[in-house]
């Protein structure tokens, strides 16, 4: 599974090198400029991790989760979009979270929530590392870190997987954004030490600031993530509220997943079949998995063989995850 962070590549030597050399000439949001960004983003070779027991197990038992509540339904297919694509701004609602971070999700575009998201994880993730460099991380912050810097992967390598919008210029320019706030000394100690100042900082005044200013990076949502994050760590400190900080990262782990069912609903079998080109993708395997079980759009219920009807309740069919390379079969 490929990882790709945003604050560690903005904090890399040649993303500053091309936006100081950028200001110098008075290039600044220039095509040109743009244009060395992504050459720089296209060159860079993502990082891969395997996919562990932990994951799979996580992503399968939420999607039995999603199917049992599509047969409380009595499997209406109407409903089927609002379970895939509305799971996430639900969930805060049953957490009763909606009204402090509920606007992240809730009318936004697919991309935007995401780099938010994904912003406000790795100062979180990174913010941890830095309070207990020995300490090992629990079941659900790893999900967390792995899952958005999958999809942040995605957004930067092959953005035709995921809902069309503007996520392309939203990234390039909350990099710009991001490059521009980080000194010389974050750049040297690295992004934990840019995680905890980006903690310590008013987010939401700085992004109100650059706005009246005219100084905002146009589509950036650098400090918006920032703000998110902040609002997520002060939940495990609301004495009234009593979530702990393994319930603050068990909240942001189902979050990914729902985005991650969420995309896999929305992508075309046309676009996983271009991707595997360059080799097997989670989000294929989400894919067929959700087909498996009918949560898809481009399946309908139909009823079980005779055969099966007498134990429908404990039928399990075989799911191997290490032999779905068959999707041309899926896909005649």
């Amino acid at each position: 599974m490929a990882q790709s962070s945003l604050l560690k590549y903005c904090l890399k030597s040649k993303a500053t090198k091309i936006s100081a050399v950028a200001k110098k000439l008075h290039l600044e949001n220039t095509f040109l400029e743009k244009s060395l960004h992504q050459l720089d983003q296209n060159r860079q070779t993502p990082v891969w991790i395997d996919i562990d027991l932990e994951l799979k197990d996580f992503i399968y038992k939420y999607l039995i989760e999603k199917r049992k509540q599509y047969k409380e339904k009595k499997f209406d297919f109407k409903s089927l979009s609002c379970l895939l694509n509305e799971g996430a701004f639900e969930l805060l609602e049953k957490k009763k979270l909606d009204e402090e971070v509920g606007w992240s999700l809730k009318d936004l575009e697919f991309t935007h929530s995401l780099l938010l998201w994904h912003i406000a994880t790795d100062i979180l993730y990174y913010d941890q590392r830095r309070r207990y460099p020995q300490g090992s991380f629990s079941t659900h912050c790893r999900i967390s870190k792995h899952v958005s810097d999958y999809m942040m992967h995605l957004l930067v390598k092959a953005p035709f997987m995921l809902r069309k919008g503007i996520g392309e210029l939203r990234y390039r320019d909350t990099c710009r954004e991001a490059v521009n706030f980080f000194n010389q000394d974050m750049r040297k100690k690295g992004v934990r030490l840019a995680a905890t100042t980006l903690l310590a900082i008013d987010a939401e005044y700085r992004e109100f600031l650059n706005w009246m200013k005219g100084q905002g990076q146009g589509k950036s949502v650098f400090f918006g993530g920032s703000a998110l994050a902040m609002r997520l760590r002060l939940l495990s400190r609301d004495e009234y509220r009593r979530v702990d900080e393994e319930e603050v990262w068990e909240i942001i782990s189902c979050v990914w997943v729902e985005m991650l069912i969420s995309a896999a609903n929305h992508c075309d079998w046309k676009d996983h079949k271009i991707q595997l080109r360059n080799g097997k993708e989670l989000l294929t395997h989400i894919a067929l998995l959700m087909a498996h079980l009918g949560l898809s759009k481009h399946i309908r219920m139909t009823d079980l063989p005779p055969q099966l009807m007498a134990e429908e309740d404990n039928y399990n069919p075989p799911w191997d995850w290490a032999e779905l390379d068959r999707l041309a079969y899926y896909l005649a």
